[in-house]
């Protein structure tokens, strides 16, 4: 999995793109324990 983090949102803190194995990119927060 990788992890990057997303330039757009630079701005809100903990907002990540994960792009999963179907290639989809899904904002999560790295304050959430998931």
């Amino acid at each position: 999995m990788n992890i990057y983090q997303d330039k757009r949102n630079d701005i809100v803190q903990g907002v990540y793109l994960v792009r999963s194995c179907n290639n989809q990119y899904v904002r999560i927060s790295k304050l959430t324990d998931d």
